[in-house]
């Protein structure tokens, strides 16, 4: 019997020994999450709606974040930390961040429209009253509103004009009467005669005979040559929208689509795309459906959405002519199948619409297959800083939830100031004078970090 004890608990003790080597083998290769998913939003406690009294943005130290009404939920790196910033509108005043909760809207079985409203406006559910936030993220995530409120003080006159008008509008009655009748009459017996009479025989004669004696001759031999000749050099003046946007690329939308058609996105991106001002990425991938995400850019009037399966010319997908909308669904896809997708910012002007800014194309397969996704991304410098003429690396890792097809490149990197540091396409920082600037490494669906660069 002692026997039989002994040979179970043998047994045991190899199991657990084979499952702790399993799981340690496990976790070495699929750490726990590093990333959490943020929701933010503005609200109007008076009217209950979302989107209105006020605009508020959120700063994680990428470059540039304008003021929006729409809600956004976010994926960030545990530990960042992030500055909140409100903007009451005129007539309203902010009452303070408070935590939130999703609430859908349904058509039927299908989610129309999602928002963030506060859990309550309890003061244990304000996170502050301070018109500026700042909040580091952690493992389980959050939603955060931006709550405001009608300032009474600003709006207490209107009552009063309100009521005027209402009262005086019978005096309308008399003066429609009055003119009516009197100017009909007048007017229309007079003036019909005299003009008709008198233009209609003087000019008839005199300019059909004239004219088209001696003008046919001398005006087609001049005016054919020389007009054609200065239009030309005078319709073409470019506008140029650097004047307004400083970074603008300041080219027509024409030739940047003439550029894209022949393009190979697998050997690289297409000429003067960048990753700074858009940070196009994927915001959920399902398996005939994926869903892109990018920053409003500042002077924008709309964005176009490229597309297509990876390997084959990209297409114009849709144009969006909102400037606000920074969100975009690709429907009807095949499962299994990598997509890649490239958005340009353009203005409007008078010789034709002209891009403000190309986003780099990302690469992204839809669920189903063997093939997945990057889901995170950590990178950070060898060393803190760097003297001029110098390099130093930056360390990259990713998290993903199959196994990856690289195309273009696993990471890549931009330098947001190339006269104070510039990066090689495989991560070697090199310093080029005094200052301090930013890195960004991102992934090839989109997935961003950015990492700081003192130059000494």
């Amino acid at each position: 019997m002692k026997k039989k004890y002994l040979f179970v608990f043998a047994a045991v003790v190899v199991l657990i020994f084979l499952l702790s080597s399993k799981t340690g083998k496990v976790f070495a290769e699929e750490p726990a999450d590093t990333t959490a998913v943020y929701g933010f939003s503005s609200y109007d406690a008076t009217a209950q709606k979302e989107s209105q009294g006020g605009k508020y943005v959120v700063y994680d130290g990428v470059p540039d974040a304008d003021p929006t009404y729409e809600f956004r939920f976010m994926t960030y790196e545990i530990g960042t930390q992030l500055a909140l910033k409100s903007y009451p509108d005129e007539g309203y005043k902010f009452v303070g961040w408070y935590e939130g909760t999703v609430e859908y809207t349904y058509d039927g079985d299908r989610v129309s429209s999602q928002r963030i409203v506060p859990k309550s406006l309890d003061s244990d559910m304000c996170l502050s009253k301070e018109l500026e936030l700042s909040i580091t993220v952690g493992q389980s995530g959050k939603n955060v509103c931006a709550v405001f409120e009608v300032d009474s003080s600003m709006v207490s006159p209107s009552p009063t004009p309100s009521i005027v008008p209402t009262s005086t509008p019978t005096p309308i009655v008399e003066p429609s009467i009055t003119p009516t009748v009197e100017p009909s009459q007048d007017p229309t017996e007079e003036p019909s005669e005299t003009p008709t009479a008198i233009p209609s025989e003087t000019p008839t004669e005199d300019p059909t005979v004239t004219p088209s004696a001696e003008p046919t001759e001398e005006p087609t031999a001049e005016p054919t040559e020389e007009p054609t000749a200065t239009p030309t050099a005078e319709s073409t003046p470019d506008v140029d929208i650097r004047e307004d946007v400083p970074f603008a690329e300041n080219v027509t939308v024409k030739s940047k689509e003439e550029l894209i058609a022949q393009m190979d996105f697998d050997e690289g991106d297409v000429e003067g795309s960048t990753h700074q001002y858009l940070l196009l990425k994927t915001a959920s991938v399902k398996k005939t459906s994926i869903k892109l995400v990018w920053k409003r850019v500042k002077g924008a009037d709309g964005y176009i959405i490229y597309g297509g399966k990876c390997g084959e010319p990209m297409t114009r997908l849709t144009t969006i002519k909102k400037a606000s909308t920074t969100r975009y669904t690709a429907k009807k896809l095949k499962k299994k199948t990598y997509y890649n997708y490239m958005i340009v910012a353009y203005k409007k002007t008078s010789v034709g619409d002209k891009i403000i800014s190309t986003s780099k194309a990302i690469y992204v397969t839809t669920t189903g297959g063997k093939y997945g996704n990057p889901t995170s991304l950590t990178a950070k410098l060898s060393k803190k800083s760097v003297k001029s003429g110098k390099t130093i690396k930056i360390k990259t890792s990713l998290k993903k939830d199959k196994k990856v097809k690289t195309h273009n490149a696993k990471f890549r990197y931009e330098s947001l100031d190339e006269t104070i540091a510039t990066v090689s396409e495989s991560g070697k920082v090199t310093g080029v004078s005094k200052g301090e600037t930013k890195i960004l490494v991102y992934t090839q669906n989109g997935i961003c970090k950015s990492i700081t660069v003192i130059v000494k």
